[in-house]
């Protein structure tokens, strides 16, 4: 079931399985790029994280400066759904992540344009 359907309120097992299910797969070296939808995150039956839609996902081949924009992008937009549904879960580090965007949102907001 999707985010928007199944909202996980309070269900800080949910957005700790999801952040590690993120953490493997920047590890392998991949980035969602679009985990800002509440859609392409999905709750299994048994209350596993997943996510779905790949298509505007980027393999890198090293960590370099672009994927940890990507990977810092895809953790930010986690973060954003877990404070929308648990809010009283979010770590001081946490807060501060949802504070900074990076580069490439922080300047498509100001111009109003993609970059």
């Amino acid at each position: 079931m999707a985010l928007h359907l199944a909202k996980p309120y309070r269900d800080i097992g949910y957005f700790r399985s999801a952040k590690a299910a993120l953490r493997r797969l920047h590890r392998a070296g991949v980035c969602h790029n679009d985990l800002a939808k509440e859609q392409n995150w999905l709750r299994a039956a048994m209350a596993a994280p997943m996510s779905r839609t790949f298509s505007s996902r980027s393999a890198f081949g090293r960590a370099g400066r672009l994927f940890r924009i990507a990977a810092y992008e895809d953790l930010r937009h986690l973060l954003k759904h877990k404070a929308q549904l648990s809010p009283d879960a979010l770590t001081p580090k946490e807060r501060q992540i949802l504070s900074r965007k990076s580069l490439a949102p922080a300047s498509r907001l100001a111009t109003g344009k993609k970059v």
